[in-house]
């Protein structure tokens, strides 16, 4: 099953690194998530995304090519929105 708020991501603007992007996902890609650092390759087999449809799930980076968001998948636990943040960028799918 799909992690918790996968449909959906919210990210405070000051802690992103511009531009963003989206593109599938490289080999090596990992993402931090609230246990630590998983292969994103790892957490598509796990969400049992059939091998023909992983290459075509939209993962968020970073300029450094950190992952932020696998789109359906997991978010990044490294930047929590705080309530009451006014400056937040919010993309569903």
């Amino acid at each position: 099953p799909p992690l918790e708020g996968t449909d959906r991501a919210s990210f405070p603007v000051a802690a992103l690194d511009f531009p963003l992007t989206f593109r599938s996902r490289d080999p090596g890609d990992r993402i931090r998530l609230v246990g630590g650092s998983r292969k994103v390759k790892k957490l598509l087999l796990e969400s049992r995304i059939p091998l023909a449809e992983r290459e075509r799930v939209p993962v968020l980076v970073d300029v450094s090519g950190r992952v932020l968001w696998v789109s359906g998948v997991a978010r990044t636990s490294e930047m929590a929105v705080e309530a009451g943040e006014t400056m937040r960028i919010r993309i569903e799918q």
